[in-house]
């Protein structure tokens, strides 16, 4: 299971990718030499990884009990046609959405999220990461 919390207006993207893809070692094949201007799902495919959520549907996200709102996100989206949008409910300090994943190894991986938020000068980012029988969690703190 993942849930990621954070307070104010949040726009989510994630993918996945090894260390030597960063660096540039890679020969990723989702990588393009075009200089064309890129948008929408076009966009997502030249994006360094493998996605593991692209936010296309949410059907499967879910907001903890009075934690905010989520809506797909159209305006600004990193890759493809939409983006999570995650907002805080009036007078509470977070939101928080979960969605449990099928067992992924994640051995040697990099999670990269993208995140873009308005309503506030800084953001507390948390991400956890459940093993599947639970015992091993991952907690990932970010201040933007």
């Amino acid at each position: 299971m993942t849930t990621v919390a954070a307070a104010g207006t949040l726009s989510l993207s994630g993918c996945l990718s090894q260390l030597r893809e960063w660096r540039g070692n890679g020969n990723s094949s989702n990588q393009s030499s075009s200089n064309e201007d890129s948008t929408g799902s076009d966009r997502l495919s030249k994006l360094p990884g493998e996605s593991i959520e692209n936010f296309e549907t949410l059907d499967k996200w879910n907001t903890l009990i009075d934690a905010g709102t989520l809506k797909a996100g159209t305006d600004d989206p990193y890759g493809g046609s939409q983006s999570a949008h995650l907002t805080a409910s009036e007078g509470t300090e977070y939101a928080a959405i979960y969605k449990p994943f099928d067992g992924q190894d994640l051995s040697g991986k990099n999670l990269s999220l993208a995140v873009k938020f308005t309503g506030r000068q800084q953001l507390r980012l948390t991400i956890e990461l459940f093993a599947p029988n639970s015992r091993n969690v991952h907690v990932l703190h970010r201040t933007l």
